[in-house]
């Protein structure tokens, strides 16, 4: 398994390299790539055309600081300024590592720099790492980031330096000297940059040194060709072995009640008798970190939400008895950021789960409610979210044509498309129960109001935990 290094510039190039031969890992390629996120993208692809899905791409280089940090910090999580977030390999430990934030511009005054470090929490800033990442990902190929810190939160970097710099990542001395001898007040800020930039340089270079060598120990210890590769990461999806599909279930489930266990059972039914004459799909209920839709996060915690979920599929709803071939899938809670849980983000970590798990024959699809049909064409990558799992829309009985026409009415569907909406519509029955009511209910003290919507379970769970309370 291979090892490829991505700097943006000569400076940091030349210094990654002479630590790599010095470790005696000169076979590792260090590639140029010039500055900028499309400069590096565009690297990024050369390379892994030549290498593939099984090396480890690392971008290297310098960084802004946004708060006082080693020179080298370890590096926790990627973040944009889209709430995006990603894991590179050989994360630090969130309390022990540090958040970079990739952003399209520069932020060069330490004003600026204040002002993103409290609106992200980030304490080192680039302009690269986060398309990087994102393109990375997008291939499936491994990824990591090396970042020295060349200006410090207190230092301003001037607006010139970005002329001395060719897109090629090479310096134009004339213009740098020419610049300063026009305005000399740039001098100390310049100095300051360079000297730290040499001193920081060399760090980065050992820092790629130790990842090299821990991604080639991982490899060697792989039992196959994939088993350092990393996707973006899932939590294991917990489906048996029987499982021809998964139907999955999304929500912020807080607190879970009848409803949520009642309708999913009955389309599950529905859509064995028509798809799956073996009878083996699966539940998998997906508790989001946030929903995108609502205004904030759960009031509940996610331990709270996954153990009231997981008391009413073991006593079931109105039905009664535990929910057979039901479980919960606590990817979305382990994201690395609290931001909103988009249905495209985890349904491409499900599929590249079960892919890499030998579930390739399992099939995933959605389970959303009528509602949710109506404004899908506004969700993130709506279309790609039905290539990976294909909708099952509830609608009570009678209310199909309501939802079909909404759907209609967005004016976003081909006809081809709005054609396969229609075999989308699963009828069910009518629950009167809302987890906002319920909420309110408690709230005001109306326990036995809640209880009437609530699995007796997780009635018990919130009294004795006390959820929901003023």
């Amino acid at each position: 398994m291979s090892v490829v290094v991505l700097c943006p510039m000569s400076i940091e190039h030349k210094a990654v390299s002479r630590e790599l031969r010095r470790a005696g890992l000169s076979r590792v390629p260090v590639v140029q790539t010039g500055i900028g996120r499309e400069a590096v993208v565009r690297a990024f692809e050369r390379e892994f055309a030549r290498h593939g899905p099984g090396a480890l791409y690392v971008l290297a280089g310098a960084c802004g600081g946004l708060r006082a940090t080693d020179d080298v910090p370890p590096i926790a999580r990627v973040i944009d300024e889209h709430g995006r977030c990603r894991r590179p390999f050989g994360a630090a430990d969130e309390h022990a590592g540090v958040t970079l934030v990739g952003v399209d511009r520069i932020v060069a005054t330490p004003a600026d720099k204040r002002a993103l470090a409290e609106a992200t929490g980030a304490a080192i800033v680039d302009m690269e790492t986060h398309a990087f990442a994102a393109a990375c990902e997008q291939r499936g190929a491994a990824w990591s980031v090396v970042r020295g810190v060349s200006d410090t939160p207190e230092q301003t970097l001037p607006p010139e330096v970005l002329g001395w710099v060719t897109p090629e990542g090479g310096t134009r001395g004339a213009q740098a000297a020419a610049d300063l001898a026009r305005n000399p007040s740039l001098v100390p800020h310049v100095v300051g940059v360079v000297r730290r930039a040499n001193r920081v340089l060399p760090k980065v270079g050992r820092r790629v040194v130790a990842l090299a060598r821990e991604w080639v120990e991982r490899c060697a210890a792989a039992p196959t060709s994939q088993g350092c590769a990393s996707r973006p990461r899932a939590a294991p999806i917990p489906i048996g072995a029987d499982a021809t599909a998964a139907i999955f279930f999304g929500g912020t489930f807080d607190p879970p009640h009848i409803g949520h266990v009642e309708l999913p059972r009955q389309v599950r039914a529905w859509y064995e008798q028509r798809f799956d004459a073996r009878g083996t799909a699966w539940l998998v209920y997906v508790p989001a970190a946030r929903s995108p839709h609502k205004d904030g996060p759960p009031v509940a915690s996610g331990a709270d939400r996954v153990a009231m979920l997981r008391a009413a599929l073991g006593e079931g709803g109105e039905s009664g008895g535990p929910v057979e071939r039901a479980v919960v899938w606590e990817d979305e809670l382990g994201r690395c950021d609290a931001g909103p849980s988009y249905t495209v983000d985890t349904m491409e970590r499900a599929r590249a789960w079960l892919d890499a798990h030998g579930r390739v024959g399992v099939r995933m699809r959605l389970l959303i409610g009528a509602d949710q049909a109506a404004q899908f064409h506004r969700w993130r990558s709506a279309r790609r979210v039905i290539e990976l799992a294909e909708p099952l829309v509830m609608a009570r009985e009678g209310d199909a044509g309501a939802a079909l026409s909404a759907v209609r009415e967005s004016g976003f569907w081909t006809t081809d498309e709005l054609a396969a909406w229609r075999e989308r519509v699963v009828p069910v029955g009518t629950v009167e129960a809302s987890s906002t009511a319920v909420r309110a209910a408690l709230r005001e003290g109306r326990s036995a109001d809640a209880a009437r919507v609530l699995p007796a379970s997780v009635a018990r769970y919130i009294e004795e935990r006390r959820l929901y309370r003023p």
